[in-house]
């Protein structure tokens, strides 16, 4: 026995059939997992904002995976600072720096990209 069985019809002007059309197509759903997420409240995505999405996430995958390989060169520098009393490696220490500025800079683009993208949707009221 099916899961799903329930019918709805529905009836649309020719404007409001075009345009629930339109937006099914540019979300590359079905029409039926379209409505489906519609009614649960997930926000419906087109694809490009998807693919945005997508390229955000993996982005902060890379920003995340860089931040944590500078963490654990700082912490063998700590190790070696408190072992043997003193700090020799300040030029090491100037270019943990560097790279963490630039990678600020990313995660800051990153966080503009996210914005955006939030900004663009359209929020309802359930």
């Amino acid at each position: 026995m099916r899961k799903r069985n329930r019918s709805i019809s529905i009836r649309v002007s020719e404007q409001e059939y075009e345009a629930i059309q339109k937006k099914i197509q540019s979300s590359q759903q079905t029409q039926q997992s379209f409505i489906l997420n519609a009614i649960e409240g997930a926000a419906i995505l087109t694809a490009k904002d998807s693919k945005l999405l997508k390229d955000i996430s993996m982005q902060l995958a890379d920003l995340l995976k860089q931040i944590k390989g500078i963490a654990v060169n700082i912490n063998q520098l700590a190790y070696k600072a408190n072992a043997y009393g003193e700090l020799s490696a300040e030029r090491q220490l100037k270019e943990y720096s560097l790279q963490t500025e630039k990678l600020r800079k990313e995660a800051d683009e990153i966080w503009r990209l996210i914005r955006q993208s939030i900004s663009q949707q359209r929020h309802t009221e359930p």
